[in-house]
Formats: C-alpha cells, structure tokens, sequence
C-alpha cells in the first residue's frame, strides 16, 4: 500500500516538475501561470523563513547573554564564598597549631 502511495505522490510530482517545453502547446499560459504561482508562494516562505532565522539569532544571543550574565553572577558568589570559607578554615588551623610544646630550642 505504501509503495502505491508513493508512486502516486511521485506521479504527481513529475507532473509538477515537467517544464513548459515538455507541455502541449496549448497549454503554456496555464504552465506559467502555475509556476508563476508557486515562484509567489516560494518567495513568500523563503522571506518568511528568513525573518525566522533572524528573530531566533536575536532571541539565542539574548538567551546567551542571560546565561553569560547570571553564569558570572554564580561564579562571582561562589569565588566569595570559597575566600570567606578558606580563609576561616586557615586561621582556624593556624589557631589550632600555634602550641607552645612544638617549640623546639636548639
């Protein structure tokens, strides 16, 4: 069954595809206006994918920057808390080693 489907649709679109030579001769006007037709349709979609391709450049580099912005955000945060926790845990130990009884006089 598929098989016919797609020869019909294959039919069908050779019919499309035939240029105007190989139409009969009393049919060119309806041949260009056919094609006339669909060079319309085709410039329309091509224009209106175009405008697509645009507004999602705009929207990923929007997206981008958010990311880049609170990416940073994140990471400035964290450089904070690394310093604040470091630096309690280094006095912390240097409190904790500094024992008189280490000391050794030679």
């Amino acid at each position: 069954m598929s098989r016919i489907l797609l020869t019909n649709t294959a039919f069908i679109g050779c019919l499309a595809c035939r240029s105007i030579e190989d139409r009969p001769e009393e049919e060119p006007d309806k041949s260009e206006e056919l094609l006339a037709d669909l060079r319309i349709k085709r410039s329309g979609l091509a224009e209106s994918l175009s405008k697509l391709e645009v507004e999602s450049r705009e929207i990923l580099l929007e997206l981008l920057a958010e990311f880049d912005r609170r990416y940073s955000d994140i990471a400035e945060a964290d450089r904070g808390h690394y310093t604040t926790y470091f630096a309690t845990v280094c006095s912390s130990k240097l409190a904790s080693t500094v024992d008189t009884r280490d000391v050794y006089l030679e």
